[in-house]
């Protein structure tokens, strides 16, 4: 009987080491200036855990019992649910899609280097897996506990399936399965998810395309006829609230302004830039199946940059790894003819340095940030985590706040947010003229007599409501909207058990954070 041998391929193992390497560096660096406390770089991410934990308790929101959608995601609230009083569930999870997308990345590039001498082609496939592990924002992504890390996976996934249909001319079931998920996890994946569509289409695969189309749809509007179900938007509040062109209706002048907004960035730029190169391959080109996945390249870019948001080194990652990977499976012919006509040596040293150049120069802002999570996290360790054991630890109320995540998390008593993401009556009474009446009207109905919000987001505070001082985080501001957080009392009689929590919650406080009364 033949043995069978087991075959591991080294650049992707030495991929994982250099990964796992990276993953464990930047959660010493957040242990170290936490004093061994671990807490996500954004906010957001307990605003997922804190929905996941009352999903399990029969309600979609951050309070038990009452219906909100702060959620951005579809899926991610759901997938994070049976874990979600774990707070390292999201990290655990975003790990597992990181090991993931590595080896997706690591199939296409396979496919996309035709080089004869297999440790020359090996040494190719290590470098553009290291520089796509740093190019696609990889492990910050993982920190921060959202799910962009699992989007990225599905663009990789259905940038895959795209390039077996032209090598292979076969659907893969996993594919059509990929293109109807990945809005789920993100809706900006939905330019994704229709420029593949379109792809099938010209594949002369009908009906295939017809029914990923239907699936797709029919998942998103049973989502959408959730919400309105329970008396929310067609969207979540949390896109409503955060989409800048929402508001206008998405008229042609606000696309456009958003495409300007988009570009005006490094990486909007950077998307803008490989768009009109596929652009120019798409004319001069006599490869047709190539030439149709540019056109899906070029459809989903121009989609995400009208559309989308470039920002918060996470927001437009996933449409860069989708372009990124179809460029090097377009090129990959190319660059492999050099190892043709070139020595071993030369080749090599074209191929590595131009590669190093562009995807570093196109990659610039994910460099420069990735030193600044594990400070991002000590923002969340030291404001929102400060809040949560006040509110949880000493206050024992309800309360309201403009930013709900760690607040509500593993929180029973009630968050107003006044913001909108887990409000849609506060979302819709903010633009209103009287915004000192509505703010006090709903603490009110809602018994609320303490206040912990950024000034420097609402115009106008209730006349009578009794500032009793500010949280203020005494190191680098990265990831929190303001270093200063004010407390206030919302009713004559609060002020007085507010600062006797207040005075004992002080003695707890880590030495990145302090609190200074009011005057009275």
């Amino acid at each position: 009987m033949k043995k069978i041998t087991y075959y591991f391929p080294v650049p992707l193992l030495l991929s994982y080491v250099l990964l796992t390497g990276g993953i464990l560096w930047v959660l010493f660096q957040i242990l170290k200036i936490n004093g061994g406390f671990f807490a996500y770089p954004l906010d957001d991410t307990y605003i997922h855990l804190a929905v996941a934990e009352n999903i399990i308790r029969g309600t979609y929101g951050v309070n038990l019992g009452e219906f909100s959608s702060p959620s951005s995601s579809i899926l991610w609230p759901f997938l994070l649910a049976p874990f979600a009083k774990f707070v390292i569930a999201p990290l655990i999870l975003n790990i597992l899609a990181a090991f993931c997308t590595v080896y997706v990345y690591y199939l296409i590039l396979d496919h996309s280097f035709n080089i004869a001498e297999q440790s020359l082609k090996q040494i190719v496939v290590f470098l553009f897996l290291i520089l796509l592990i740093l190019g696609t924002n990889i492990i910050p992504l993982i920190i921060l506990g959202l799910e962009h890390s699992l989007q990225v996976l599905s663009v990789a996934v259905i940038c895959w399936g795209l390039i077996l249909n032209i090598k292979h001319d076969e659907i893969k079931p996993w594919l059509v399965a990929s293109i109807v998920i990945a809005p789920l996890i993100r809706y900006e994946n939905g330019a994704i998810s229709f420029a593949a569509i379109i792809f099938l289409f010209l594949r002369k695969n009908y009906r295939m395309s017809l029914l990923t189309s239907l699936a797709a749809v029919i998942s998103l509007v049973g989502f959408t006829a959730f919400l309105r179900a329970n008396g929310q938007g067609w969207l979540p509040a949390s896109v409503l609230v955060k989409t800048g062109f929402t508001g206008s209706n998405g008229s042609m002048f606000a696309l456009f302004g958003n495409f300007i907004e988009n570009i005006q960035t490094w990486s909007g730029a950077v998307i803008l830039v490989s768009a009109i190169i596929l652009l120019i391959y798409l004319f001069l080109s006599k490869n047709d199946l190539k030439k149709k996945l540019a056109l899906v390249l070029i459809i989903s870019a121009a989609m995400f940059l009208a559309l989308g948001k470039v920002g918060g080194a996470r927001y437009e990652v996933h449409i860069w790894a989708f372009v990124l990977l179809g460029i090097i499976f377009i090129f990959g012919e190319p660059v492999s003819q050099i190892f043709k006509h070139q020595r071993s040596r030369s080749a090599l040293a074209i191929v590595s340095s131009t590669a190093i150049t562009v995807l570093a120069f196109a990659s610039l802002p994910y460099l420069f940030l990735f030193h600044l999570w594990p400070i991002g996290s000590n923002n969340i360790y030291s404001q929102q985590y400060q809040m949560h054991r006040f509110v949880v630890d000493y206050f024992k109320g309800p309360v309201a706040v403009n930013d709900i995540g760690y607040v509500s998390y593993k929180n029973d008593d009630y968050v107003l947010d006044l913001w909108g993401l887990a409000s849609i009556e506060a979302f819709r009474y903010r633009s209103a003229d009287d915004a000192q009446q509505w703010m006090d009207n709903l603490a009110a109905t809602n018994d609320i007599q303490l206040a912990m919000i950024y000034e420097s987001w609402f115009d106008q505070i209730p006349p009578n409501w009794d500032k009793v001082g500010d949280l203020v985080l005494t190191g680098e501001r990265i990831t929190i909207p303001d270093a200063q957080v004010a407390f206030y009392a919302l009713t004559p009689s609060a002020r007085t058990a507010i600062e006797e929590d207040l005075r004992e919650f002080i003695k707890t406080l880590p030495d990145t954070t302090k609190f200074e009364f009011t005057e009275q």
